[in-house]
């Protein structure tokens, strides 16, 4: 699937699935990009910083064990 439409179709699952996905989807799509581009100097659109990478995946990580837990459940 394009990344174009990975963000609208998160969308349509997480109101359907009541889970939050438009976020995580949009901050995987960032790190994707990041994997390619690397750091953004300019800081317009990227990530300027390396914490920050650091923090979305992080927050990324945390999602999907918590979603693990809840299929456990």
């Amino acid at each position: 699937m394009p990344t174009g439409y990975m963000l609208a179709v998160a969308k349509v699952l997480e109101d359907a699935a009541r889970m939050r996905l438009y976020d995580l989807t949009n901050v995987s799509i960032n790190l994707y990009k990041f994997q390619y581009n690397g750091l953004d100097k300019s800081g317009f659109g990227g990530y300027p910083h390396i914490d920050l990478v650091v923090d979305d995946i992080e927050r990324l990580v945390e999602a999907v064990f918590s979603y693990l837990r809840q299929l456990e459940s």
